[in-house]
């Protein structure tokens, strides 16, 4: 249930000054109900029975939001939420932003907030379940002693995966600084800086390739066998490595976004409009589970797990003369340094040389067509050069998409498709 209301309070010198005030009220509910197989643990390699899971919870929340025209030109908004989630706890999050237009074509704007995300029900009950590594995952501790290809060499682990019961909210503290310029008629050029840290990040686990690449900070998600007496000075061989969801800490994110835009009149030719958005990261770091940091751009990061490219573009095109539109679009992600090759690659060896994963680019077209009333029809293309992902050594180790990283690039190629919409009177 959602209810709104709002009013203007008295006149300021910019304007009246409105107040709005609102409140959710919701129940969650999330219910997994597994095969009779399942349920009696009848399908090999989950680990035994799967449980029956019902859970419900109550969220609540209420908000209050407050517009002030200072000036004329000058506007300030003041906002505050606060959730309770049941089970999960409290949290009040403010936001507070400027914006002053000092010229027409000169806009300043700035916020200042925090921000709260509980975790789901699926996120704390998901049931636990046993799955497998990818392949060609190596034991540091004991593969170079026993060279066994079953058990420590080049193989795949067991995992476990499924819900924390004790993961807690994730919290931040965001800061936006920006200006948008009208230099010409119809040209708009907007650059606004971010900074955001959040806080007990929520993550479906840490990577078995990133565990086992340093044992000395993640060495407490392996769970280990007994000893093997014909290796008595060896740790037991890895029994699981734990995948479930968890708080890995803090993640720092800072970049620039840019977003150009021109739009030019051609006559009886009809329109044309250019657009360039991009985003810049700066930086990108996430918390180890010792409290050191590790940064996150141009390479495999423990959080998301794939790569986070320093600079993504977007470029398009667009003719309009009615009833027509058709859009070119141009999609760019800067190429980045690969992480060592999980078999032959050896980052100690003085002749290694890192490769380089190069850009990826793509072309969309999108064609549409309104000259039938209320009817919008259109066809679309994406990735028209049918371009593959880039190879990646990081596909395969950090993600069973071997060869490339699904985060990164989208492996369905050319895509083709087609769309029909009626506005109803």
């Amino acid at each position: 249930m959602n209810a709104r209301a709002s009013r203007d309070l008295l006149d300021l010198p910019g304007g009246p000054l409105a107040l709005a005030l609102g409140t959710e009220l919701r129940q969650e509910h999330y219910r997994f109900v597994p095969s009779k197989e399942l349920s009696e643990g009848d399908i090999a390699g989950y680990g035994g029975n799967i449980a029956f899971v019902d859970r419900k919870r109550n969220a609540d929340a209420l908000f209050a939001e407050l517009n002030l025209p200072l000036l004329k030109g000058l506007e300030a908004d003041a906002a505050v939420r606060f959730d309770h989630y049941q089970g999960v706890g409290n949290a009040t999050t403010p936001k507070l932003s400027l914006r002053w237009q000092p010229l027409n074509a000169v806009l300043l704007r700035g916020s200042a907030g925090k921000g709260f995300r509980a975790p789901s029900l699926a996120d704390l009950y998901s049931p636990p379940t046993t799955g497998v590594s990818i392949q060609g995952q190596t034991d540091p501790l004991r593969c170079p002693v026993t060279n066994d290809g079953t058990k420590d060499c080049g193989t795949q682990f067991a995992t476990l995966v499924g819900g924390n019961a004790r993961l807690v909210p994730e919290k931040s503290k965001n800061l936006s600084m920006g200006l948008v310029l009208e230099p010409l008629p119809g040209m708009s050029v907007a650059v606004d800086t971010f900074r955001i840290t959040l806080k007990d990040t929520i993550s479906n686990g840490i990577a078995p390739a990133v565990i086992l690449a340093d044992l000395g900070k993640y060495g407490s998600y392996v769970r280990r066998g007994p000893v093997d007496p014909a290796y008595p000075n060896l740790p037991g061989p890895i029994a699981s490595i734990d995948q479930r969801n968890l708080n890995v800490g803090q993640t720092r994110v800072a970049g620039t976004d840019v977003d150009l835009r021109w739009r030019l009149g051609a006559g009886d030719a009809g329109r044309f409009t250019l657009v360039f958005t991009g985003t810049y990261f700066a930086r990108f770091d996430t918390e180890n589970p010792d409290g050191s940091f590790s940064g996150g751009v141009d390479q495999v990061n423990t959080t998301t797990g794939g790569i986070v490219p320093r600079v993504k573009t977007y470029q398009s095109l667009t003719w309009e003369r009615k009833p027509w539109s058709f859009t070119l679009a141009y999609n760019w992600q800067k190429g980045y340094t690969d992480m060592p090759g999980a078999t032959f690659d050896d980052p100690t060896d003085p002749a290694f040389r890192p490769r380089r994963v190069g850009a990826y680019e793509t072309l969309d077209t999108h064609l549409s067509y309104t000259g039938l009333k209320d009817i919008k029809l259109a066809l679309g293309i994406k990735n028209l050069l049918d371009r593959n992902p880039p190879y990646t050594n990081s596909g395969g180790q950090t993600s069973f998409q071997s060869g490339y990283d699904p985060q990164y690039a989208d492996p369905r190629g050319r895509f083709i498709y087609l769309q029909a919409s009626h506005a109803f009177p």
